[in-house]
């Protein structure tokens, strides 16, 4: 649950206080994980440093019956970073952590292990949706077959 402090600098029409996020993008094919935070200066958090940068972040609705889905673009990206991420299989993890810039090591909200979907990338930016996996689209459990489960004839 969010701090009184970081609840107050939220609602405030001014604060004082800088309210950052944190990205998080990791993938096999990446020789190391992305970490960008939407301020001018470098940030470290939990021991990593998170370098500047301007991305946008559109947070995912909430409500019953809502899928889940935000939407992120990092801009000045490395292009084998893009070039990477075009060649996967599968798709980048992405976590979002937003942190008071007065105490960067506690963690205000979490959006962990996001599936980076339907990504785009050109010179100068990446883009796509951030999504949960789909768990009622997935099978569970094996097929029946009579011969593979003679007790339950």
């Amino acid at each position: 649950m969010p701090s009184p402090a970081y609840l107050e600098a939220f609602y405030a029409s001014a604060t004082d206080e800088a309210l950052l996020w944190l990205v998080e993008l990791s993938h096999p094919a990446l020789t190391q994980t992305v970490r960008v935070v939407n301020d001018y200066q470098s940030l470290t958090h939990a021991g990593y440093v998170y370098l500047p940068g301007g991305f946008q972040l559109q947070l995912p609705e909430q409500g019953s019956g809502v899928q889940g889905r935000a939407r992120l673009q990092i801009e000045n990206v490395d292009r084998a970073i893009g070039e990477a991420l075009e060649a996967a299989r599968e798709p980048a993890l992405v976590t979002l952590r937003a942190v008071l810039a007065s105490q960067p090591d506690v963690v205000e909200e979490e959006y962990p292990d996001f599936d980076l979907v339907e990504a785009t990338w050109d010179a100068g930016s990446i883009e796509g949706d951030l999504a949960y996996q789909d768990l009622e689209a997935q099978s569970f459990g094996d097929i029946f077959l009579p011969s593979r489960w003679s007790g339950l004839r």
